[in-house]
Formats: C-alpha cells, structure tokens, sequence
C-alpha cells in the first residue's frame, strides 16, 4: 500500500490553474533549474493520469490521486485495463480493474472499494519521483521562455529519471509544461521494447479546494 501514497509524487508535477482562465501567465524567465524548483516545490490537491498503450491491442488506464488540504485525507482512485489471465476467461482477453483507495489524516489506509490495487498490474503506472538532473538527459531543450522541457532520456537512464525502470526501444521523450510558477502537464512517450506499442503516459495537476468527506 505504500505504493499507493507514492502515487502523490508521481512524476512529482503539476498543476491547471484555472483562475487564469485558460489563459498562459509567464511569471518569470525560466532555466532548466527553475523547471527543477517548480516541480519540486508543487504541492497538487489533484493528479490526473491517462495511459495509453497502442500495439495489437489498445490498453487504457487513469489513476486520480486527491487531497484535502484542511483535513490531510486523500484518496486514490483507479481504472486500468490489461490482459486477463487463462483462469479469468473473459472475452476478447482485457480485464479493466477498478477501485478506489481512502486514506487518514496521518496517511493510513482508512477503506477501500472496489478491486484491490496492485502496481505491478498497472499498465502505464510510474512510482516514485521525477528527477531533472542534466546528467540524467540524453539532450534537452527549452522552450516558451525557458519555462517548458523537452528531453530525450535512454532506457538505461530510466530509473534515474523517472523511479522506475521503463524497458523501451529507443529513447523516452520527457515533456514538462509550466509557467515558471506552477507545473502544467509532464507527458512521457517510448516505444515498448520487443512488441513495437506505442506508450503515451500523460499527468496534469490542479491545485482547487478539494473537500473529501
């Protein structure tokens, strides 16, 4: 279950602030060191994640982590979508699995609904952390006032980025949107080593009240 609470750190980012009423406020000029700062310093009540795994067949996935600041509850819910076992015998062979996971001021398991979570199940789940260190980088570049990132990161790299090692063809694209002040979106592409899928991992954040009974 400690898995689970990673979740409020996953991929460490972002946030949709809907206050500017769709519209890009740039705070400040950016460098790759005020993206680091930017991510590491947010603090989402909400994280969205929508997973896509395009290959012979198409798997889909979202995960909703939220919290409620004044009473230091959250709550995880999830929805992915993988290959069902022989035993399972479900037609077309994909199982989607559903639940939704509570959680106490002090972070404990408080209830749970639905199917049990298992990350290792999880197509499209990344735990942990997002670490933007150069070094970790292939190449980089900055865009829209040094505020937004994209890089290129080996597979061999992945667990130093990403927390988690990712088994990819080729490079992984790492996208990181902000505004120099709040984290946007953080999006990761890679092609699946040995089936060819395409992976599409996409995460926004928003930093509204959120009141969880």
């Amino acid at each position: 279950m400690k898995k689970i609470i990673c979740l409020l750190l996953i991929l460490v980012c972002a946030v949709a602030c809907v206050s500017c009423g769709g519209v890009k406020k740039v705070f400040k000029i950016g460098t790759l060191e005020t993206i680091k700062e930017t991510v590491e310093s947010s603090a989402p009540t909400k994280i969205v994640t929508r997973t896509e795994y395009v290959g012979v067949d198409t798997l889909s996935s979202m995960y909703i982590t939220q919290k409620d600041r004044a009473s230091g509850k959250a709550q995880f819910d999830f929805e992915y979508q993988r290959y069902a076992t022989v035993e399972e015998m479900i037609p077309g062979g994909i199982k989607t699995v559903s639940g939704t996971v509570y959680y106490a001021a002090d972070g404990t398991v408080s209830s749970a609904s639905g199917e049990s979570w298992s990350a290792d199940e999880a197509i499209g789940y990344l735990s942990e952390s997002l670490n933007l260190e150069k070094s970790g980088f292939k190449s980089h570049e900055l865009s829209d006032s040094g505020n937004d990132l994209k890089a290129y990161v080996s597979a061999e790299d992945s667990l130093r980025v990403f927390g988690s090692n990712i088994d990819a063809e080729g490079d992984i694209l790492l996208e990181v949107d902000t505004n120099g002040k709040y984290l946007y979106n953080v999006k990761i592409s890679y092609t699946a080593k040995g089936t060819g899928a395409t992976v599409v991992i996409n995460t926004s954040y928003d930093y509204s009240l959120i009141t969880l009974d």
